[in-house]
This record gives C-alpha cells, structure tokens and sequence, in this order.
C-alpha cells in the first residue's frame, strides 16, 4: 500500500473498509449518504476508504458493480446490481456476501499495514457472526449506532455490539450517553465518538440549465425518504396539508422515495377519507440526485416530522443536512439534538411534536410570507456549514480511525 498523508504532512497509512447490507451505493437510501460522507471526511486527512457493498442495490439507478465515486472505491459482492424479490434468497444472499467479504478481508489484511472496518450490516445475528468472524482473523471493527428502537431487546443488542466491536460512531447525544453508560457499568472496552449528520455544503447547486424546469405548476411543500417505513409521518403531513388548503392555500405535498402499489393505496385511501383532490399528495418514487435536488429547489419548504418519543429523541436524521444545505426553509421541531442549533422562525420553523394543526400553520406561515422563508432558509444553511459539515469533523474521525485500525 503507497503511504497516505494528510494536509499537514503526517502519514496516515491506514484503509477503512466499510461493509454494508443493501443499502445502496453510491446511491441509495439515508445510510448511503452517510457512509458517503464519512467516506469523504477521512479522505480528506489522507486515508483510504473504500466500501463493499453485500447484496443488490435498491435503486437501479446505480449502474456499475464497482468503481469510484467521489474517491471512494466500492464493490457490490456478490457483483450483481439487481436486488431479489425473494426475502429468503435475498437473506441466502446477505449471507453468502458475508462470506466473501471476510475472505476479502483477509486478502487486504496480509497487504497492508493498517486496516479498520466500519461496520455497516446492521445489529442482527449476521452481523454478530460477521464481527467475531473479524475478530478470528485479527481486523478490528467500528460499529455505527444511529437509531435506538423501544424495548429492552436494544439494550441488549446494544451491549453485544459494544463488546464484540473496538469502536462506536453514534450520530446522537441521546445515543452516545447510553452508551457511555453501558461501557462504565460494566467495564466495556469500547472507543466512541459522537458524528452528527454530515453534509457538503459547497456541493449543493442544481444541475445545469434545470433551474428553468419546474416539475409542478403550483406552490408544493416536499418531503423524502422511505415512504413504506414512515406511514405514520406520511398521515400527519397529509393531516397538515388537509389544514392547509382548508386555510384556504394552494399548496401540495410532494413525497419523494421509493414506493410500492400497497403504498400507493394505502395513501389514496387516507386522501379519500380526509376528502382531498387526488392530485394533492405527488408521489414520485425513487429518483435522482438531480431530480431531487430540482424538486427541492422549487419547493415552499422541507418538511421534517419528529414526535416526543424515544425515537425521536435518539434518531439525527440524514436529510436535515440535505435539507439545510439548499437553503430552503425547513419545518421541524426541537427533539433530541436538533434542538442544540435550530432555533424557531431563525434557522428552521419549528412546530410542537404530534401537533399536525401547529405543523400546518408553519407551512401556512412560510406560503404566506415568502421573503421571511428565504431570509430562514438562508440562516438554517449558515447553521449547516457550522455544525454540520463533513470538513469539521475529518481530523477527528480520521483520528478515531486510525487509533483503532491494526
């Protein structure tokens, strides 16, 4: 492996090698993002990153089974972009991916110096297997801990994947004082650093030439992520958006993320029952990068539902710093860490947790008077570039890295 150095001349010699379960990469859904900018962050001090990717893609839109993206370098295993329908094959194939992977490992472990995986294959039995089968042959591990799920069971799959692995990125404070908790009560040797969100802020611009394409001919508030697994935050923004237009505003809902016709129905369904035009909620499924970045732009506002829950308080979401980053006004509210640097009709409008008739009145506010949005939307990016941006954390992630790697 050729030496590796950082910006201010010191060698860093080290490769992190991420291995994630059918997430998606380079696109894909929240957590490609993130492994994304990780990836970018420690590239930046000098280290190698690279990315095995086990399973089909979710999207077809990524074309190749390996390449570079960004400097880093990435590998579906097995090399097949398609993702089965079958969960059964699908799981046979997790697995034998699994397999393959740690024989990769190993390769990469005899040829060079200093090696890290960070963990990316969830908190399941195979990534159990997949962390003491790393431990057998001597490579050690970094854990990503970015969600917490109601019941003891967490807890418990939390302290496995504390002893079994050497590092921990957690995406919360909520999270990470947990998890100090578990290493000092028990006597866990475990190295954890706190990583928020993520984002480019310099990156953020709108594809050549599309800044005259409006995908839709009326004001429209936007939405994104996976629209199956947040059902309950797909009713409440229908529930405001209902509100809205009862005001007496013209204003739609545009969803954005992957969907199925079971979706499809349920939603069309509750649109009946609340006595909405059909055309009021836009689901667009899957798209681009561009695509969104262009749906975003001619939005009124982006829209981040949280509730006063567990969950909530626990979770960072990915697409804040997306969202931000445009500098489009977003509507959300104080929960968990968010509340540490958005600060109501300032940096974000924020709304009282659960109250969908407080949340429609935000999205009545920004329609209402459009100069205060922009000057809003302007802060919330300022707010991004400050706390949010992957450059800010490069040093000390890579450090984190590299203190584990052997």
């Amino acid at each position: 492996m050729k030496s590796n150095w950082n910006k201010e001349g010191y060698e860093y010699d080290s490769h992190v090698i991420c291995v994630c379960l059918g997430t998606g990469f380079p696109h894909g859904v929240a957590h490609s993002r993130r492994i994304h900018m990780v990836g970018k962050a420690v590239i930046e001090e000098g280290l190698r990153f690279s990315v095995l990717h086990i399973g089909g893609s979710p999207t077809d839109i990524n074309k190749k089974s390996r390449g570079i993206y960004d400097g880093i370098e990435y590998e579906y295993i097995p090399a097949k972009l398609s993702r089965s329908k079958n969960p059964i094959w699908r799981k046979i194939l997790y697995l034998w991916g699994i397999i393959l992977s740690i024989f990769r490992i190993y390769a990469i472990r005899a040829k060079e110096k200093r090696i890290c995986v960070y963990n990316w294959t969830g908190g399941a039995f195979l990534s159990i297997a997949f962390t003491f089968a790393l431990r057998i042959i001597r490579v050690p591990s970094v854990q990503e801990v970015n969600e917490w799920w109601p019941g003891r069971m967490e807890w418990f799959k939390k302290f496995i994947g504390l002893c079994i692995s050497q590092g921990t990125i957690t995406i919360s404070h909520t999270i990470h004082h947990r998890l100090n908790t578990l290493c000092s009560k028990y006597s866990i040797s475990n190295e954890r650093i706190r990583i928020p969100v993520l984002t480019e802020i310099g990156a953020w611009k709108l594809p050549q030439g599309s800044e005259k394409i409006q995908k839709i001919d009326s004001p429209y508030v936007l939405w994104c992520g996976d629209i199956k697994g947040y059902m309950r935050d797909i009713r409440f923004m229908i529930q405001a958006i209902s509100h809205v237009i009862n005001e007496g505003y013209k204003c739609k809902l545009v969803l954005i993320g992957s969907k199925s016709e079971s979706v499809e129905r349920v939603v069309e369904e509750y649109i009946n029952e609340l006595g909405l035009e059909k055309d009021s909620i836009h689901m667009t499924g899957y798209i681009t990068d561009d695509d969104l970045k262009v749906f975003m732009w001619f939005s009124s506002a982006l829209l981040l539902p949280l509730w006063n829950d567990d969950r909530s308080q626990c979770r960072f979401p990915t697409k804040l710093g997306e969202y931000l980053s445009s500098e489009k006004p977003v509507i959300t509210c104080d929960v968990g860490d968010l509340r540490d640097f958005l600060i109501n009709e300032e940096s974000a409008f924020i709304y009282h947790p659960g109250n969908y008739i407080d949340f429609a009145e935000k999205i009545c506010a920004v329609l209402q008077n459009p100069k205060a949005a922009i000057s809003v939307g302007k802060n919330g990016k300022e707010k991004a570039s400050k706390y949010l941006a992957y450059q800010n954390y490069s040093k000390s992630l890579s450090q984190f890295f590299v203190s584990i790697s052997a």
